[in-house]
């Protein structure tokens, strides 16, 4: 994303600048997940935790002012409340599926919940404390999902990809930035 980003600012927005061959990207990523996964334990990588944490709400927050940003550009708002036109309501009602499915999965913290909640330290009783911070969790990655999803859908329409920050080219270096920001957070997600 990094590479296509500098191409379409060095070479023109309507350039061909598609990178198929970034195998040694992939592989380089997975070589940092093998040396991260070799550290013991969550009290150790407390550290990796914060930083994938500050790296998810840069990015997420440069996508939301971004899009923002879009909308007041545009001067109008795209799309429309009942979203992209389908031929068929069986055809609508898939994509619907396929939408909340989307969203299940993008809350995946439920699978390491219990490892963490074996980390956390009495009193107050780990079901609590693991209670109010799923609560404030889900609040914050709720208001971000929705409000870059609004944001993304009223810039682009039914044209928004998807991903979101792959819609916006100018400003390059602030789109490099986010997307360096969403590698640094993938590279805590071998937890």
């Amino acid at each position: 994303a990094i590479q296509r980003t500098n191409c379409f600012h060095t070479e023109g927005h309507k350039a061909a600048c598609n990178y198929e061959h970034t195998t040694h990207f992939a592989l380089t990523f997975g070589v940092i997940q093998i040396v991260c996964s070799q550290l013991p334990n969550f009290k150790s990588i407390g550290w990796l935790s914060i930083t994938a944490t500050i790296m998810s709400f840069s990015y997420s927050s440069i996508g939301l002012g971004l899009g923002l940003s879009k909308v007041i550009e545009n001067g109008k708002i795209y799309g429309s409340i009942t979203g992209v036109a389908m031929v068929s309501t069986a055809e609508k009602a898939q994509r619907i599926c396929q939408a909340l499915g989307d969203i299940v999965f993008a809350y995946p913290f439920s699978a390491i919940q219990f490892e963490i909640q074996d980390t956390l330290k009495a009193p107050p009783p780990e079901n609590q404390t693991m209670k109010r911070a799923s609560t404030i969790a889900m609040a914050i990655t709720t208001f971000f999902y929705l409000c870059c999803g609004c944001f993304g859908y009223a810039a682009f329409g039914d044209a928004t990809p998807g991903d979101l920050l792959t819609g916006f080219v100018e400003p390059y270096w602030l789109n490099d930035f986010a997307n360096a920001c969403v590698f640094l957070h993938l590279v805590g997600s071998y937890q």
